[in-house]
């Protein structure tokens, strides 16, 4: 599959809890991608923590690695969305953190939609997937013109999207099918994916 050619598995096809990877892919490079930074290893210490009381630490996690991807000089806005976008679940109310990422592409204001789901606990069931899916439905659904991409985070697992007529199917890149990606034993998977959607957006440098 090409990169411009879109996968057709639905990233709301949630495998079941058995299915989700636990030791990841093997990372080939030593010093890896991001793991080496103490700031990341403190973020994911602080994911694992059972308290739900704290602050929003998914959110942290991927604000410190999408900084190191997508760099103000190649044209890329990290915005947080503020309040946080509220949803209502079985346990009651929790908040999911957005950020934007803003780009432009052909003289248009376009944007990568990350979504981050701090409950650990939900990380290995369908149904703390399919929340955050729906919120990212009807994100889409406000903002169907700018939102090109989706990274969607619960707890140490993330998946990869693109946005084709209003619905969120797996990234299209080789080899990857929506399932999802562990932050620290998929590292290098999880670089690769990064790195494309930076070749994705890119604007051209003059």
């Amino acid at each position: 599959m090409s990169a411009t050619e879109a996968s057709s598995h639905p990233v709301d096809e949630t495998r079941s809890t058995d299915d989700l990877p636990v030791e990841g892919s093997p990372v080939t490079n030593i010093q890896g991608a991001y793991m080496h930074f103490s700031a990341v290893q403190d973020y994911l210490e602080k994911v694992s923590m059972p308290s739900s009381n704290m602050e929003h630490p998914v959110d942290d996690l991927w604000a410190c690695l999408l900084a190191r991807y997508f760099d103000l000089k190649c044209g890329y806005l990290i915005e947080h969305a503020f309040p946080h976008w509220r949803e209502v679940t079985r346990g009651g109310n929790h908040a999911l953190a957005i950020r934007h990422i803003h780009y432009v592409e052909g003289g248009q204001s376009k944007e990568i939609c990350l979504i981050g789901d701090k409950r650990v606990t939900e990380e290995r069931f369908p149904s703390g997937w399919f929340d955050v899916v729906d919120q990212l439905a009807d994100y889409i659904e406000t903002y169907p013109q700018e939102t090109k991409y989706a990274i969607i985070a619960v707890g140490h697992y993330v998946r990869f999207v693109e946005i084709h007529d209003k619905k969120p199917i797996a990234l299209g890149y080789p080899g990857y099918n929506g399932q999802p990606l562990h932050a620290e034993n998929d590292e290098m998977t999880i670089d690769e994916l990064l790195f494309f959607l930076v070749a994705m957006t890119e604007s051209p440098r003059v």
